[in-house]
Formats: structure tokens, sequence, C-alpha cells
């Protein structure tokens, strides 16, 4: 299986950052891009329909997912499977927000969400300077990967049911994309922002998914899934309560232009 992409990117990251406890993350420049799938790649049942994005911000997102040893430095460590280098996993978009906030926190910077018993509220949007998740906009710009993209046989760059031995593997192991991003195509299926709801066919700019709704987004495919499901385009709804030892995250954080 090959995988082929392109994008109306020009610039490639020339920065890179690091978190007091060694998260490391590459810059994504601003940009525009087409989000989803074409018409003739349309899976059945798939709620994909392409439609043009501009991101009016630059921003950081992890180099690889959260591992293990990362998370430990914040909150307790649920994962089936265990390793420092392996990626966080059984973690539900709850523990996900909470994990974020405390990023923060611990380096005196702004929470961008705000928690209530009932409620989520990503505060001031973009324009919060403290760690978030990404949007589904941004972690699919990102996972495409400016002009190089991902090229190459699937098994080259992602853990999938067919290679992984039915485990996740330490980050990093696989190829990059072009934006030196590691393992946004399986490994684990990674949380996003996002209230799931039907995409657009008109243009939009710094979209936050729905307003209202139960289910958010995950991305990106794990080690336990099949390779057909593994695609850039591909998205899932899920239950923010769920766990499942296939799913983690990637962390993002709004840069100055």
């Amino acid at each position: 299986m090959f995988i082929l992409l392109s994008t109306l990117l020009l610039a490639q990251p020339s920065k890179t950052t690091k978190s007091s406890t060694g998260y490391e993350m590459v810059l994504i420049p601003a940009g525009t891009f087409m989000m989803g799938s074409p018409k003739n790649e349309l899976q059945r049942g798939e709620d994909e329909q392409e439609h043009e994005v501009t991101l009016n911000h630059n921003f950081y997102i992890g180099k690889f997912e959260v591992t293990q040893d990362i998370w430990e430095q914040y909150l307790p460590n649920r994962s089936r499977f265990r390793g420092p280098r392996l990626p966080i996993s059984d973690l539900t978009w709850f523990d996900a927000v909470s994990f974020v906030n405390a990023m923060s926190e611990k380096e005196g910077l702004e929470k961008c969400y705000v928690v209530s018993p009932n409620s989520v509220k990503w505060k001031k949007g973009y324009a919060c300077n403290g760690y978030r998740l990404p949007s589904e906009a941004e972690w699919e710009y990102a996972t495409k990967g400016g002009d190089e993209g991902i090229g190459g046989v699937l098994d080259e760059v992602a853990w999938t049911k067919n290679n992984s031995g039915k485990t996740t593997h330490p980050v990093g192991e696989k190829k990059p994309n072009g934006f030196g991003l590691y393992d946004t195509l399986g490994n684990v299926w990674e949380w996003v922002w996002d209230l799931h709801k039907d995409y657009p066919s008109t243009a939009l700019i710094d979209p936050v998914g729905a307003k209202k709704g139960k289910f958010r987004i995950r991305r990106g495919g794990g080690y336990s899934t099949g390779a057909k499901r593994i695609r850039i385009a591909d998205r899932y709804a899920l239950n923010p309560e769920n766990r499942h030892s296939f799913l983690g995250i990637r962390v993002v954080r709004t840069a100055k232009k």
C-alpha cells in the first residue's frame, strides 16, 4: 500500500522546542490545504467531504506521540503495554484534557481548557498560549507533512495490525513525514479536540469543530487497525469516556507568527 500526498504548503518547519519535562515539538507554519477526501476517493459510509481549510496561526505539535515517561510526570499511567518510550494509552479524552492543562500549569502558561463537571470549554481558542489537544484540522494539516508529505510503503511509516505483533512500539522507529513527525499514522490513535460534525462543502478558516455534541474525534489509526483504515483523512467519533490500549495523544501549542 502506498500513501501519496500533495498540499498547498510552501514552507518547511525550521524550529523545534522542548517542554521542561522533555516533550519535543516541531513548528508547523500557517497555511491552506485541502482537508478530507476527493469524491473519487471517498470510502463508503465515511464523512470526509473534501473542503479547503486555512490555518492562520503557526503552531507547535509533538514530534512524537506522548510517551509514558512524559505522562508519568503529571498523571498515573494506565497503559496496558508498559515502557518509558511507548506511547501513553488507555486514557479518556478527559484524561487528555487534564494532562495538557497540567503541562501548561507546570510551564507557567495559560490553561487552555476550563473544566466543569458537565463541560470542557476551550478558552480563547487558538489564541491560548498553553498546551492543548490539536484541532482536527491542525492534526490533518501536520500529518500531511508539507511538500514532502508521507511517501512510501505503509509498513515503513506505521505500526498496524499487519506488522505490530498486537502491541504498541517505542515512538520514532518508523520513518517521519515531511515535517519530521513520527507515528502520525499507526501505533496509537490520537485524541483531538473536536466534537464530531459532518464536514461542510465550503472553505473554513481556523475551524474548531462542532459547538454541541457528545462524541470526540480520534485520528491516525493504531497498532490493531487494519491497513485499509490507516488513512490520513480517516476520522472516527468516539465516546470521550472510553479507554483503549490503541488510543493515545499528541500535544500542540499555538506559536507566535
